[in-house]
């Protein structure tokens, strides 16, 4: 199943193949957007973003994977 020819590709895409979750997630990120009332026509600007995770102080800046060490 999923192969262009079982007869000489024994592999099964459906169930043997490894997937990212990525759309997976799309309805619960989309849903929770709309609640805080962003507009599906809204834009967002994507670039680096600080995360406060508590009220001392410390937090997060998360990067891309790609992206290369920054010297602190």
């Amino acid at each position: 199943m999923g192969s262009r020819d079982y007869a000489h590709d024994k592999f099964d895409h459906v169930n043997q193949a490894r997937r990212q979750p990525g759309s997976t997630f799309k309805p619960f990120v989309y849903g929770a957007a709309f609640e805080m009332g962003i507009q599906p026509n809204e834009t967002l600007m994507d670039g680096p973003v600080a995360i406060q995770i508590d009220k001392g102080g410390s937090g997060a800046r998360p990067t891309s994977a790609t992206a290369r060490p920054t010297s602190r």
